[in-house]
């Protein structure tokens, strides 16, 4: 869904797709963020600067609450858990 989203294509048609060329276009979407995703990073960073010159340094990985944001040093998740949620993850 996320790879049909993405190219703008129905599901029918990227499902139709091989295999090996629906891995390798996740593949690279895991390297290379979506445009939406570009725009979520940069205005997560001018969060940062921008609340770094009120206060201390904080790193824009603060601002990105759409990653990863159920981990944590005491998660109340099971590892299984945060691989359902991190495959979730990807596909929105």
């Amino acid at each position: 869904m996320r790879l049909a989203f993405l190219l703008g294509q129905p599901p029918s048609v990227v499902m139709g797709w091989p295999a090996s060329d629906l891995r390798l276009l996740g593949e690279y979407m895991d390297v290379q963020p979506a445009p939406l995703e570009r725009l979520e990073v940069l205005l997560a960073h001018l969060g940062a600067c921008h609340f770094s010159t009120e206060k201390r340094p904080v790193a824009t990985e603060k601002f990105l609450l759409f990653r990863n944001s159920w981990r944590s040093a005491s998660s109340r998740y099971s590892e299984n858990d945060l691989e359902i949620l991190d495959s979730i993850d990807r596909i929105g």
